[in-house]
């Protein structure tokens, strides 16, 4: 039933393409690849979907008197701030979407649960302004977003898919996001930035300076034992609020 996808095919043709990409990347690139592959480990760790978002911004909002490029973060955060009080009862209610495929995409568990949105976003230049949106959560109708996002900042080109090939290679689909939307000939990247618990809150701190204890393979290897570790602690802590039992 859940026909999203991205098209990532080209990973399995080039499967060390993303090592090529970092040869030529400066540091702000470099980054935006660290930051992605850590998100989406923490993905696959905790075995949650990954989709990719598209918002754009139409030549009538471009035009509005007052209209400053800035609008279009803030206006992001507004849907952000309408997704994180989402509930998938909501959208039943609204007829965003029928209570059996409710049911389908999100159990009877989660009915009245809020959304979760942990996200890495990049924001460019291309047409009158574009933000790619990597978001770990769940399904969100196009039709909700369509509204939503006409309401907030009168546009309605968006585009939302499933990341179908993320169990398969983290490493190419962190490689792909920067290669096409951060280090792209043809895209003028403005920034990027993500949500606290997209990995969790001080790992470039503790990233820097285990890349100055280790090297290579024992990097790797002792940094994904201590992502996995810190992940664990985080589900706790979720699951100590949502119960009410605080651990310390």
């Amino acid at each position: 039933m859940d026909s999203e996808q991205t098209k990532l095919s080209f990973l399995d043709k080039q499967k060390d393409s993303n090592k090529v990409f970092v040869k030529t990347w400066d540091a702000k690139r470099c980054r935006a690849y660290r930051n992605i592959l850590f998100g989406l480990k923490k993905s696959k760790i905790i075995d949650a979907d990954c989709r990719f978002m598209t918002l754009t911004t139409s030549r009538l909002q471009y035009d509005m008197e007052g209209y400053d490029c800035k609008d279009l973060n803030e206006h992001f955060r507004v849907l952000k701030g309408r997704l994180l009080r989402l509930r998938p009862v909501d959208l039943v209610k609204a007829g965003y979407i029928s209570r059996s495929d409710a049911v389908y995409y999100y159990g009877h568990s989660k009915m009245y649960k809020r959304f979760p949105f942990d996200y890495f976003k990049v924001i460019t230049n291309e047409g009158n302004g574009v933000i790619h949106i990597l978001y770990r959560g769940w399904f969100i109708p196009y039709n909700w977003l369509v509204d939503n996002w006409q309401d907030i900042h009168n546009s309605w080109e968006v585009n939302i898919q499933r990341i179908a090939k993320l169990k398969k290679s983290v490493r190419g689909v962190a490689g792909y996001i920067v290669g096409q939307y951060v280090a792209g000939q043809d895209v003028s990247y403005v920034r990027f930035s993500q949500s606290w618990s997209w990995v969790y809150r001080g790992y470039v701190e503790d990233w820097n300076i285990f890349k100055k204890w280790f090297h290579g393979k024992d990097l790797i290897r002792v940094w994904n034992g201590k992502l996995r570790y810190m992940i664990s602690l985080d589900v706790q802590s979720s699951f100590d609020l949502l119960t009410g039992l605080w651990s310390t």
